[in-house]
């Protein structure tokens, strides 16, 4: 069973092999599933509830249990894991130190960091302090392509160590690794397994104000252990909590080769972007070729396609939002999108356009966003 270590599962109902590395509890209580902690509403034929929410895991129905795995077994103290050789800015150090320190005094940390500021690299040295110790780590982000981008980095950072890599689309048997990489919603397998979890881009869909996938994260960590909080968009909670004391914060406005944001200009558009016939605006026109012609790449951002809002960079990059007002775009993945140009240390600077009708409240916050942090 030591694979299954801090995980959780359906139990089959025919297998009576109990021991004292797992225990069963009821898989719904009071109509409440104890996995993702959703009120069931949906009934079998023969009228049991059942969970919709967390279906994909396996259906989890009224008079199932959940077996888990409460081994409580060390793992081995690794003495130099961190094989990466890199340096960190004076503000970078700072922040990794600081965050050495929250896991030493288990607290809970959230750190607010420009887009392009080297947040990877700045969780290295607590990386390295959890293993060391023999503790267990998760970092977990919402979408699958940033579990994708982030393994290899932490694989070539961390060569000796073995990294569980986990999410819909990974197939592979499970076990038992000190360090895992995941999405938000592997999460859900766990139970009080980890002595710290990262949430990385803790303001991205689909984690963002989703109660089950919160639910998850609070779960998978152990009673003692605690959760660092990264993103360059906080929301209000998570603020008022810094603010408050009740989680520890560190600021850094400036990315790793020290450039300002790169601030959108805006332009109002009184006609479509896309006529009844087809033909796109010439102002759009103009400001395309303009682009080209300077042989430069250029991401046109569209409302159905934010998918490379986050973890993509692009050298000399370019930045066009089309009808950046649509309700899609909220305030984050407006700021996320302007994060994309300008990350490198030889192209600090670059063209980011928002193109509205209305100028929205998210269009606003986000400005204020990236000014404030230009400070």
């Amino acid at each position: 069973m030591t694979e299954l270590k801090g995980r959780q599962w359906i139990s089959d109902q025919n297998n009576h092999n109990i021991n004292g590395e797992t225990t069963k509890v009821p898989a719904m209580i009071n109509g409440i599933c104890q996995r993702c902690n959703t009120k069931a509403v949906s009934k079998l034929p023969d009228g049991r509830r059942y969970c919709r929410e967390c279906i994909g895991l396996g259906r989890i129905t009224e008079g199932d249990e959940l077996e888990r795995n409460v081994e409580n077994v060390n793992y081995p103290k690794v003495l130099m894991p961190l094989s990466w050789s890199g340096t960190l800015t004076e503000q970078q150090e700072l922040i990794s130190k600081e965050l050495v320190n929250s896991f030493k005094d288990r607290r809970n940390h959230l750190i607010h960091a420009v887009t392009g500021a080297g947040k990877t690299e700045m969780l290295f040295k607590v990386v390295e302090e959890v293993l060391k110790g023999g503790f267990r780590i998760a970092i977990a982000t919402p979408r699958i392509d940033v579990v994708d981008e982030l393994f290899p980095r932490f694989q070539a950072a961390f060569e000796k160590v073995k990294i569980g890599k986990y999410h819909g689309r990974e197939q592979h048997e499970i076990s038992d690794e000190q360090f895992v990489i995941c999405t938000t919603h592997q999460l859900l397998k766990f139970y009080h397994a980890f002595d710290l979890i990262v949430i990385d881009e803790v303001d991205s869909f689909p984690f963002y104000e989703n109660k089950m996938l919160h639910f998850a994260a609070e779960n998978a960590v152990k009673e003692a252990g605690c959760t660092f909080f990264l993103t360059a968009t906080p929301d209000s909670k998570l603020l008022r909590q810094a603010k408050n004391k009740t989680i520890n914060y560190s600021l850094l406005k400036r990315r790793f080769h020290q450039g300002l944001l790169p601030v959108p200009k805006e332009k109002y558009f009184f006609k479509s972007f896309i006529s009844n016939k087809g033909k796109v605006h010439p102002v759009l026109i103009k400001q395309i070729k303009q682009i080209l012609d300077m042989k430069k790449p250029l991401l046109i951002f569209v409302p159905p396609t934010t998918i490379l809002e986050r973890g993509v960079t692009f050298k000399h990059v370019q930045v066009i939002v089309i009808a950046a007002d649509d309700p899609i775009y909220n305030t984050p993945s407006l700021v996320q999108i302007a994060g994309r140009v300008g990350r490198s240390a030889d192209d600090r600077d670059g063209l980011v356009l928002f193109c509205y009708h209305k100028y929205t409240k998210s269009i606003r916050e986000a400005m204020r966003q990236i000014r404030m942090m230009n400070r």
